[in-house]
């Protein structure tokens, strides 16, 4: 009777652990990826670029797919298109990839966030900077 109750302690502190190493090794290995923004990218003298960052800070390989803003005054959203903007590519731990987009063709205060999206579908965000925004006149 004893020994019975003993294995069956025995089993379900056994699987509390399994379930638990479990648990922390699928939260551990999910794909992170650290999204930032900058705005004072400077390769031509007369040209200015939105320059969005993605780095993959995770342990596994990520393939990313496409970067877009959301718009402030809509719900629409502006996709960056373009040759080296709208491929997938492999992103592997430790490095980045970047989405450029020149800055003189869109007003910067009215961008909301920058999303950037994995071939799976998953979607990583970082918030515009309220320094973008414009004051207004009073």
């Amino acid at each position: 009777m004893i020994g019975g109750i003993l294995v069956a302690w025995w089993g379900a502190i056994l699987g509390t652990v399994g379930t638990g190493l479990s648990v922390w090794n699928f939260w551990r290995d999910r794909p992170r990826i650290k999204v930032s923004v900058k705005n004072d990218m400077t390769n031509n003298p007369q040209e200015r670029f939105i320059l969005i960052t993605a780095a993959n800070v995770g342990r596994c390989p990520i393939y990313l797919s496409k970067a877009y803003f959301t718009i402030r005054t809509s719900t629409k959203y502006w996709l960056l298109t373009g040759s080296r903007n709208f491929s997938t590519k492999i992103v592997e731990p430790g490095l980045n990839r970047d989405f450029l987009v020149i800055q003189s063709e869109h007003n910067l205060s009215d961008l909301k966030e920058a999303y950037v999206e994995d071939a799976v579908g998953r979607k990583f965000k970082c918030k515009i900077p309220r320094s973008w925004r414009k004051k207004k006149a009073r």
